[in-house]
């Protein structure tokens, strides 16, 4: 985290309204609690900024806090306007927390699951990544769409796989006027909005055509190395070959029966209660990244 040219108190007419709890903080003690996560703060500042400094060293992160003065020199790409890079740990890093929209991104009354304004809500509130769920349609199309049945989304009955494509397509939404959207359209969507995609495949994991296509998508819309699947059959494996997968349950009671498993380009995703801390540094020691799913309805 960067920062410049901060007031250092928000009592400063010049400062923008705080929302404070109970008033027992200010500003250099709000940057404090960004500790251990790495911080530079340009600009003049005083004594206050002591405040911050305390705070990082009593979080042991005091080489993580650094006050270079006066900014100068080129400003930097932020990190939040590139495409995360999966083959590029030290990029996935530098982003922590690495944020997943759940089922298509931000869902409200005027964003249904799955929606273009799902997903554009999700970039807009400057997450990571979204989770797309692709079910194959009557005529071998990838369509996204969560549920197995369209009544409660769409109010018609029947399954994605029931309807061909173009069908889909005209599909809106119940009590909106978005459309149903082909993968194809959602990837475009991503990657003009830099989001990473989590695919879960409800549908088609054994379909190699199906999946072949899928990876097409992903490498034509720049997303090879922004795409993950919590979907693991053996033909997913084998076709989506731009795209990460948790380990193998092979790997997975090797790594638990104590074995050194190499997981470079795994990631391990699920419950907290499924995890213990310590199986979590292990799994980062061993090259897997860690997704913990808090999404709060299932």
């Amino acid at each position: 985290v960067m920062v410049e040219d901060i007031p250092l108190t928000h009592m400063d007419l010049s400062a923008p309204p705080l929302l404070n709890v109970l008033r027992v903080c200010d500003i250099p003690e709000i940057l404090g609690l960004l500790a251990p996560r790495p911080l530079r703060i340009f600009g003049d500042f005083d004594h206050r900024i002591k405040k911050t400094q305390a705070i990082y060293s009593a979080a042991q992160a005091d080489t993580s806090l650094s006050l270079p003065g006066r900014f100068s020199g080129s400003r930097p790409v932020l990190r939040s306007n590139t495409l995360i890079d999966f083959s590029d740990s030290k990029d996935v890093h530098q982003r922590v927390p690495v944020l997943i929209a759940h089922r298509g991104g931000i869902v409200n009354a005027q964003a249904p699951e799955c929606s273009s304004e799902a997903i554009r809500l999700a970039a807009e509130a400057g997450l990571t990544m979204v989770e797309l769920d692709v079910q194959e349609s009557r005529d071998g199309v990838p369509i996204l769409f969560h549920d197995r049945n369209m009544s409660k989304a769409c109010g018609i009955d029947g399954s994605v796989n029931d309807y061909k494509a173009a069908t889909l397509k005209r599909t809106s939404f119940k009590g909106s006027q978005l459309h149903i959207l082909t993968l194809e359209d959602a990837l475009a969507l991503c990657r003009q909005y830099r989001l990473g995609v989590m695919l879960d495949l409800k549908s088609g994991r054994d379909d190699a055509r199906f999946l072949k296509e899928i990876d097409r998508m992903i490498v034509e819309h720049g997303l090879g190395h922004a795409t993950i699947s919590i979907s693991s059959s053996r033909q997913a494996r084998q076709q989506l070959k731009h795209v990460l997968f948790k380990p193998t349950d092979e790997q997975m009671n090797q790594f638990r029966e104590g074995m050194d498993v190499d997981l470079q380009g795994t990631f391990w995703f699920g419950l907290p209660a499924q995890i213990t801390s310590s199986e979590v540094v292990r799994l980062k020691q061993n090259g897997a990244y860690v997704f913990p799913a808090i999404n709060t309805f299932r």
